[in-house]
Order: structure tokens, then C-alpha cells, then sequence
């Protein structure tokens, strides 16, 4: 396979080596043995969990015996998202990477910037016998773009450190100073199900701008999921009689969904579904002209041969008509920070299965129970069943960081920029690193990496070069 980067700069040779492995969420298990076996290779001791998180240990260079040691920490898992039409298979093929004036980008999918470049800089890091630094704990972790089960499951002997440096962060000059916590459901539905050969229809609903369920969840974006629900529960309302038969919305749990089909029969010609859909695509246009301008619904024709009953297609639209998606509450005391959120990320109806996945996010934990309630509350009117499959802690603010001044210190040395500190509603790791040590002094670092999590996903490759150069020389400074 030929080579997009430039493999002579460490960090962007084990960036395009990793975009050639397996590594979505939930299939980092090839990576994970990869990191094992390079540290074999490499003579450095290391740990590979059950779960297969890594945890590469470095000693400190000479003369810095007696500096604290640093944890070094980043995610080996990617979200996997493609463009309508892509035949890409994340299970088995490599990211088909290009560039165009000075970005890298995927061909129709996720590029895996989030957070292969932490994974990158890592490895070129433990590479180099040259670089002067602490004692180094580099921490590569599995799930966190969906459970968190790799960070839950670090265990706080395996680290002596106090201070980190997160590099999950895409902002090419940023560093995330909080964190929201989140927690991901899971709802389920046993429907009953008839055999009916009969008329349908695909609602097709696409264009939207999607984006981070965290980051972007404050844009009024629109999803597709509810808007796909508000139309057929709308159909509901005018009297008609709709079965579900089919859906797939949605590509991620933690992205606002762009794009979905929902297939559905209805005792309507096929001239008065079209209407009411023409009808609803009006409304959403007005209502998202200024957030998603490309957005657009289409209904065609089909057939089926089984459907959900009646009623329980009805409780599964209104669940989902009902359920609280979007932007909750704003910080009144830190400008633009959002509070709380709540995202519907996945719809899926197959093989007689209905399953729906929401990723909720808040700094504060009682908005967290409080969106639970809500959420446990619909679940009973509706007859769904819930599952809360995991619960990140946040990550809370430190007035005064030295690792954070460091950092802002060597930014501002090569690149004349100082640090922008961020207050943000993602989640991030550092909240289950800093619960297994008190008083953990973390900052985090990484290279400008816009629209993550969607097919539009870039790395630019001048800040990936700037980011190491500047990670190199806190280390040194430690």
C-alpha cells in the first residue's frame, strides 16, 4: 500500500501504521495486540489488560531520575461513520486516507484523528532515546468513544503518577481545563410483530449537519431520528393507522444523527403520505434553515411483508417523539458552556428487534438524575425496556495547573500562540484518571482536528507536526 504521509516524522508514520488496522469501537482488539507486541519489540515494559487497554511504561532519561513520573494518555478506538453509499467495512479495511491542501481526510468515512493522533504521538514519544523526560506511563485505552469501559477498568496501582497530559484533544492550541460526565441507555422493546404482505413506505431523511453529541449538541442541529418520529407520530395524530417495519438511523451514539431510513405502513394512498411528508419537510426547513440548510426528507414506495402491531408502533413513535433530545441547560457563570444535553444516537429495527441508544451529558450529576427519571418516567407510559450501560465521571476544574502553565509555556515557544482553555460538554478520560488519584494535576494537548466523528473529519497536518514539537518540549520541562 502506498504511503500518504510522510514516514521520515515518527508521529505521522505511526498515525498512517494505525489507520491500517481495525480499530473502531469495540474491534480494537488488533491494536491492542500491536501495542503489546511493539513493546516487546521495543524492550519496554507494559501491561495489556482483559478488556485491552495498554499501559507502555518508559524510565525516566538520564538526569530526570528524580522528576515525578507523567502519565501520557490517549484512545485507541475510533468512531466508525461513513457516508451514504460507501462501501468501506471498518472491520476489515484500512482508512483510505488523501490529502488536500495540507489536510488529511478520509475517502467518505471518519478519518480517526480522534484520537489516533494521541495514539501516534505516544508511540514516536517512547520511540525516541534522544528526548530528555520524566518517567513516562503511557496509558492507551479501548471503548472510550462508547462506554468508557477501558478507563473504567484502570486500576490505580498500575500508575505512580500525579500529573497527566491528555491527548484527546483536537483543538490545535487548546486544552480542556473540565469535563462533562455522561451516561449511555440503551431501550428495548419485545413489539409484537405481524406477517402482512402489504404497501409501505421508506422515509428517507438526510442532509442534516450532524456533529459531536457533546461538542455541537448547543447548534440546534437537527436529527434525524426525531425528526423521523414527529412526522409519523404527526400521522398518528391526522388519524392514520402507521406500523413501523424497518429502521436504521443513525450511525453513532455520540453523533447527532445526519441522515436514516425509517420504513412504515400506513391505510394512506400513496399521494396523502407524500402530502403529509411535503408538509413536515416544509416545517423543518423553517425551523433548521440556519443550522442545517442541506437538509431534506424523501418517501418512496415499497412493500413489506411484516409488521409491528398497531399499538405498539404507536408507543415506540410517541417513545420517541417525547424522549428529550438536544440542548438541556447552558452555565450561567461560564460563557458557552452547555450544562446539560441529551442525544437520541441510534435507531435500529431489525430481525424483530427495536433498539434506540441516548448518550446523556451533564457537569452536574443531579441534571444527570434528573434526565434518568425522565427517561425511566417515558420507558413506563410506553412499555420500553432500559438499560444504563455505563456512567463516566466528569473532570473538574484546577485554579492553578503547573502542567497546564507548562503546556501554555512550550505552545507559546513554538508557535507564538498561547493556550485557549476550555470549559467543554464532551467527555473526556481524564475523569476516571483523576478519580484513581486525588489531586491529579491534568492538561491536555493535541492538533487541530475539526469535525470529528463525522465523514468530514480532518487532521491538519502543519499542527501535527507544531503539537509534537510542543509535547516533546514539555516533557523535557517536567
Amino acid at each position: 500500500m502506498e504511503d500518504i504521509l510522510d514516514h521520515n516524522k515518527p508521529h505521522q508514520r505511526y498515525f498512517e501504521e494505525m489507520s491500517r488496522i481495525p480499530h473502531g469501537s469495540g474491534n480494537e482488539k488488533a491494536y491492542s495486540d500491536y501495542l503489546a507486541l511493539w513493546a516487546k519489540d521495543h524492550s519496554l515494559s507494559y501491561k495489556q489488560d482483559e478488556v485491552g487497554n495498554v499501559i507502555i511504561y518508559k524510565s525516566a532519561s538520564a538526569g530526570y531520575e528524580d522528576h515525578d513520573p507523567v502519565i501520557l494518555q490517549g484512545h485507541m478506538d475510533m468512531v466508525c461513520v461513513k457516508a451514504k453509499g460507501s462501501t468501506h467495512d471498518f472491520t476489515k479495511d484500512p482508512i483510505d486516507m488523501y490529502i488536500e491542501g495540507g489536510w488529511l481526510r478520509a475517502k467518505d468515512t471518519t478519518l480517526g484523528a480522534d484520537d489516533g493522533v494521541g495514539c501516534a504521538y505516544m508511540l514516536a514519544i517512547l520511540e525516541d532515546n534522544e528526548l530528555k523526560h520524566p518517567a513516562l506511563e503511557c496509558v492507551f485505552t479501548v471503548s472510550e468513544e462508547t462506554t468508557c469501559a477501558g478507563a473504567a477498568n484502570l486500576k490505580s496501582e498500575d500508575f505512580q503518577a500525579h500529573r497527566m497530559l491528555g491527548l484527546d484533544d483536537i483543538g490545535g492550541g487548546t486544552t480542556y481545563v473540565t469535563s462533562a460526565g455522561d451516561y449511555t441507555t440503551v431501550y428495548s422493546r419485545k413489539a409484537s410483530w405481524e406477517e402482512k404482505k402489504c404497501a409501505a413506505y421508506e422515509l428517507y431523511i438526510h442532509g442534516l449537519m450532524s456533529g459531536h453529541s457533546g461538542v455541537d449538541i448547543d447548534k440546534e442541529r437537527g436529527n434525524a431520528i426525531k425528526i423521523a418520529a414527529q412526522t409519523l407520530f404527526a400521522l398518528i395524530q391526522s388519524g392514520a393507522d402507521v406500523r413501523l417495519a424497518g429502521a436504521d438511523m443513525g450511525a453513532a451514539v455520540n453523533a447527532i444523527p445526519a441522515e436514516g431510513t425509517i420504513t412504515f405502513a400506513a391505510d394512506l394512498d400513496e399521494d396523502a403520505v407524500k402530502t403529509h411528508v411535503e408538509r413536515w419537510h416544509q416545517i423543518f426547513l423553517s425551523q433548521l434553515q440556519w443550522s442545517d440548510n442541506e437538509f431534506d426528507m424523501d418517501v418512496t414506495a415499497c412493500e413489506t411483508s411484516r409488521v409491528i402491531s398497531r399499538q405498539d408502533s404507536a408507543d415506540i413513535i410517541s417513545f420517541l417523539r417525547f424522549l428529550p433530545d438536544g440542548f438541556r441547560h447552558k452555565n450561567m457563570h461560564l460563557s458557552g458552556l452547555t450544562t446539560a444535553s441529551s442525544n437520541i444516537g441510534l435507531l435500529k429495527i431489525e430481525n424483530g428487534n427495536i433498539d434506540i441508544e441516548t448518550l446523556s451529558r451533564s457537569s452536574i450529576d443531579s441534571y444527570m438524575d434528573m434526565m434518568e427519571e425522565e427517561q425511566a418516567m417515558l420507558c413506563g407510559v410506553y412499555h420500553m425496556d432500559r438499560d444504563v450501560v455505563s456512567r463516566v465521571p466528569g473532570f473538574a476544574y484546577i485554579e492553578n495547573s503547573k502542567i497546564r502553565q507548562t503546556v501554555d509555556e512550550c505552545l507559546h515557544e513554538v508557535t507564538g500562540r498561547h493556550i485557549e482553555e476550555l470549559f467543554v460538554h464532551g467527555g473526556l478520560e481524564a475523569g476516571y484518571i483523576f478519580n484513581l488519584k486525588p489531586g491529579m494535576d491534568i492538561a491536555t494537548i493535541g492538533p487541530l482536528a475539526p469535525d470529528e466523528h463525522t465523514v468530514r473529519e480532518s487532521l491538519n497536518l502543519r499542527s501535527f507536526d507544531e503539537i509534537f514539537e510542543v509535547i516533546k518540549k514539555v516533557l523535557e520541562r517536567l
